[in-house]
């Protein structure tokens, strides 16, 4: 089956410019915002995850920015994690303009992101550079950004390419044009549990990419909603947040494998991703409460999409990723099958700002 022609609804794969800039506010007590580059190689067998997060806590040890990279490279056998932990006074953002930078080595622009993290001796640095016109972007809460009852996320590159120069223990690796997406997100503090994949590597479909949310607002028990983005044959079908708590519900989740499935207009998406808790990394999350959510990540899912056309002539059409999967499930129950966790360490003085 070839991707039929869009209803009038459906946007273009150019959607209008993101406006990306940061927006955290230092003056909000428990604001937090966070920025994520993710990209996979599979022929070289490499993934990275690289995250920059804002967060004014309610005492000072808590108003804190962090740096995150998680790097694997099965070939050499390296599989790094670290959160790099620096006091909030060390991000700066520029007055206009996108350009975030943490400390003295780490940051991201519209079309670039760097870092380094140390830990034991251990130092992964890094170097992306992300050329804007090969991204496609997605805003999921369309004709509600003002909105303060809603999450915010947004993706300038929901699918995109970048050229990546990685630095590890001194051996300095170089990859090119790999499939890769990146994300912008906060006002997070309604979610209570969350379920995201990325695919951007399909067999036999080029342009092909898939991003879905599921997610529920404010209680254990809301009913839990699906926003869904397949990206196919030149054109872009997508539900946001908005419409999915009307019109899709979330068919099935696990810790390590969750179905959803969203409507559009006579076309119906399914999806079922899944990894193995042995490619998954943990994150904790402390609550005012006392209780803890829980997120397991692996940036080797596999992803698989079935879209049934009920229109004239319509049929069946069949997608199944090929490496450039991520995925991740966030709960208020741990996995314990997942055994590693990101190590949570303070930047070394000579990383830190001169502010």
């Amino acid at each position: 089956m070839h991707p039929p022609a869009p209803p009038a609804t459906t946007t273009a794969s150019r959607p209008a410019a993101i406006d990306n800039r940061p927006v955290f506010d230092p003056t909000v007590i428990g604001f937090s915002e966070a920025y994520y580059v993710i990209w996979t190689d599979p022929e070289a067998q490499r993934s990275m995850v690289v995250r920059y997060v804002l967060f004014n806590g309610p005492v000072e040890d808590h108003r804190i920015a962090e740096v995150w990279c998680w790097y694997r490279d099965r070939l050499r056998g390296d599989d790094i994690a670290i959160r790099q932990r620096y006091p909030l006074k060390s991000a700066t953002i520029a007055a206009s303009g996108f350009d975030l930078r943490i400390g003295a080595g780490s940051g991201i622009t519209d079309e670039r992101a760097w870092g380094v993290v140390e830990d034991a001796g251990r130092v992964v640095a890094w170097d992306f550079h992300m050329p804007a016109p090969a991204a496609t972007g997605v805003d999921r809460l369309r004709g509600a950004s003002g909105s303060v009852l809603f999450p915010r996320f947004y993706s300038t590159g929901c699918r995109r390419t970048l050229d990546a120069r990685v630095r590890v223990d001194g051996a300095e690796i170089v990859a090119r044009g790999v499939a890769a997406t990146d994300g912008h997100y906060w006002n997070t503090h309604h979610l209570r549990t969350w379920s995201w994949a990325n695919g951007v590597r399909f067999r036999g479909a080029p342009d092909a990419f898939l991003e879905a949310i599921a997610f529920r607002l404010h209680s254990d028990d809301a009913p839990m909603a699906v926003s869904l983005t397949l990206g196919d044959g030149g054109w872009i079908w997508q539900n946001d947040m908005l419409e999915s708590l009307y019109l899709n519900r979330e068919l099935e989740t696990q810790l390590e494998r969750w179905k959803v499935s969203a409507g559009f207009g006579g076309r119906r998406v399914e999806a079922e991703v899944g990894g193995d808790p042995d490619d998954m990394i943990l994150i904790t999350h402390p609550l005012p409460d006392g209780s803890f959510l829980y997120t397991t990540i692996t940036l080797e899912a596999r992803i698989r999409v079935v879209v049934h056309d009920e229109g004239p002539g319509g049929g069946t059409r069949v997608l199944e990723s090929e490496g450039g999967a991520s995925f991740e499930v966030t709960k208020p129950v741990r996995n314990g099958r997942v055994r590693r966790e990101f190590r949570i360490v303070a930047a070394p003085s000579h990383l830190l700002s001169s502010r």
